[in-house]
């Protein structure tokens, strides 16, 4: 039997995942079911396991910054899976590997992750729009995470908080991809809440945008 959660998904970080007005109706247009799986995930980069390529793909992505109009032109496919002890994120970035940026492989650096190719996800367990959490790494498999609080119209991002989870990167010709496993124990959420909020971002220097 496939268990589903629903991830809303967003495309800005104040107003889709936290806090502000939702005037695209992004809870409704965009979702993104989230299907338990019983395989064994092996955390090498390489999405070689065959339920990978049966998930449901995210939809395009939406530019935020330093525009938060019109689509990305970078392509990036997410999808996501969980059992009964990780969530699985999976993300292949399409991009020229000679213009890759990576400012440093030193991990919770978020001034460097900022800056660099990377790919992250923010996750509201309990759907509020209050607070959340941010797992990403960069195109060279430099960890960052975050707890996140919505303060008014803006977002605090505490680059304090400290847990373990597990990731990997891996390049390819014409992109790059990222598999994560985050434990449910890192988390704070209601096991009877199926839809959760999510946001996720994609890094590309090539374009300098968000």
């Amino acid at each position: 039997m496939i268990y589903r959660l629903t991830a809303l998904l967003m495309c800005s970080l104040a107003t889709l995942c936290f806090g502000g007005n939702n005037k695209t109706g992004n809870n409704q247009n965009f979702q993104l079911p989230i299907e338990r799986i019983d395989a064994e995930v092996k955390l090498d980069g390489q999405l070689e396991e065959s339920f990978w390529a049966e998930l449901t793909p995210s939809s395009d992505f939406i530019n935020k910054w330093p525009q938060d109009t019109g689509l990305a032109k970078a392509k990036t496919t997410v999808r996501l899976a969980y059992d009964a002890n990780f969530l699985y994120v999976s993300a292949v970035c399409y991009q020229d590997m000679d213009e890759l940026v990576i400012q440093s492989l030193k991990r919770d650096n978020t001034g460097a992750f900022w800056d660099s190719d990377g790919f992250s996800i923010l996750l509201d367990p309990i759907n509020t729009k209050t607070n959340g959490y941010l797992f990403g790494v960069n195109a060279g498999g430099a960890q960052v995470e975050a707890t996140l609080t919505a303060r008014g119209s803006s977002t605090n991002m505490d680059s304090n908080w400290d847990n373990k989870w597990f990731s990997a990167v891996s390049k390819h010709e014409d992109h790059w991809t990222v598999e994560m496993a985050i434990p449910f124990k890192t988390l704070r959420y209601n096991q009877h809440n199926k839809n959760w909020g999510i946001n996720l971002v994609r890094n590309d220097m090539k374009r300098n945008v968000y």
